[in-house]
């Protein structure tokens, strides 16, 4: 009991002394402590909203500089497709325009046939070219499709060599065509699609060569 009533007088003391040194302190030291704490985390709110705001802000600018490339990509592509298909364009109205001077200077009817029937397989070329300014809005939009239809190889191929040709001698280039090995067959096919491949490496192997330089190929 006494040992029980000696720690029970010494923590009223404790608590006793306690609460008198928290009665000491002046109110305006306690007012100041809550003004800096309230201080203290109004600016670490702030900072908080800043951080949350120059991340937003970053991502914002990130996004835009994205959108900004692809808009530069995508105008890139469409210059690059429609300096192609004006080249690609050169090779079909050059045929055109020679066979069509020496069918002015013909005068057997059967040969004047043979340039007219050149002078068409070219212009259907030339207006499958056309049509391939289409191409890369339907590319983009997703709705580019393949037109699959028969086609006989020989027909497939000697609309290339028409163009092809003609070009070729122009710049003094000997273009030779061997077949022996691929017989003439009707295969399913998208015939302009291969038709404008085929044409555009043609026509840069020529443009390759040299004016003054005769190669073969």
């Amino acid at each position: 009991n006494y040992i029980n009533q000696l720690i029970t007088n010494d923590t009223l003391q404790d608590s006793a002394d306690l609460t008198n040194a928290f009665d000491k302190i002046p109110v305006s030291f306690i007012a100041i402590c809550t003004l800096i704490l309230a201080i203290l985390l109004t600016l670490s709110i702030v900072a908080i909203i800043i951080i949350i705001r120059r991340r937003k802000t970053e991502k914002e600018l990130a996004a835009q500089q994205m959108e900004l490339s692809s808009a530069v990509k995508a105008n890139e592509t469409r210059n690059a497709f429609f300096g192609a298909i004006s080249h690609d364009m050169r090779t079909p109205l050059n045929a055109i325009v020679g066979f069509a001077g020496l069918a002015e200077k013909e005068n057997n009817i059967s040969s004047i046939k043979k340039y007219l029937t050149k002078i068409q397989s070219s212009g259907e070329l030339l207006n499958s070219l056309l049509d391939d300014t289409l191409t890369l809005s339907k590319a983009n939009s997703g709705k580019l499709e393949l037109h699959l239809e028969p086609a006989n190889t020989e027909d497939l191929l000697e609309s290339i060599i028409i163009p092809i040709r003609e070009a070729a001698e122009k710049k003094h280039i000997t273009f030779t065509v061997d077949s022996s090995k691929a017989p003439y067959r009707t295969v399913l096919i998208d015939k302009l699609g291969l038709q404008k491949i085929l044409l555009n490496l043609l026509t840069n192997a020529i443009q390759a060569i040299p004016a003054d330089r005769e190669k073969k190929i």
